[in-house]
């Protein structure tokens, strides 16, 4: 298919970067996010900023770099950038090259976690959950794993009630419901339905929905 799967596109969606407790004020860490180099850093102000993870002067690591009120300074050549990507300040010239910038990625931190968008601007905000809206929210990080596939195929595994019989043999009939937002730009899934209790592993599930 030309999108589904494919590895040579990135979803255009907010993909989870780390827990926000990670990153201090004034801290920088770089991460590899649908196989490119991103640099997450935290101002003084306490806002979270991403962008590309490589200096265009010789490609350092910005990771290593010092944050810098709001901007990330390259700890090889001193070069500073802002969070829009652009190149503020080379310390043994006056003259800032036109080249001199990074990409810009658009973040938002909830839910205890810091998330970027593959662009500058997001065309939407992070999705809400309905059932969680003023309310006080305790979160925990579990660990990350990887799966070696597609994150399609884990999206699509979520709701794929045929795998659930043909690969993990549970014998459940699901009723799918889909609700949409107003604005038409998320669609809220709910599978239900009777879970057998013979084995351990349908115990586990036995009083769960997937959602």
């Amino acid at each position: 298919m030309e999108i589904f799967n494919n590895w040579q596109i990135i979803a255009k969606g907010w993909y989870i970067v780390c827990p926000s407790r990670t990153l201090r004020r004034g801290q920088a860490k770089s991460l590899a996010l649908c196989g490119q180099k991103i640099v997450v850093f935290r101002g003084e102000d306490g806002k979270a900023r991403a962008l590309h993870g490589y200096c265009p002067h010789l490609g350092t690591d910005l990771g290593l770099g010092q944050v810098e009120d709001s901007w990330i300074r390259c700890n090889f050549h001193r070069w500073a950038f802002d969070e829009t990507g652009k190149c503020r300040h080379i310390p043994c010239q006056s003259e800032i090259p036109p080249k001199a910038q990074l990409a810009p990625y658009a973040t938002a931190e909830k839910y205890g976690f810091i998330w970027i968008f593959p662009e500058e601007i997001a065309p939407n905000d992070l999705p809400e959950f309905d059932e969680l809206q003023g309310q006080k929210l305790v979160t925990q990080a579990d660990k990350a794993f990887e799966r070696k596939c597609h994150h399609h195929i884990c999206m699509m595994n979520g709701i794929d009630a045929q795998h659930l019989k043909t690969v993990h043999h549970l014998d459940i009939k699901m009723d799918l419901s889909l609700r949409q937002n107003a604005s038409g730009t998320q669609i809220d899934f709910t599978m239900k339905g009777n879970v057998p209790n013979t084995t351990l592993r349908e115990s586990f599930i036995h009083y769960s929905s997937f959602k």
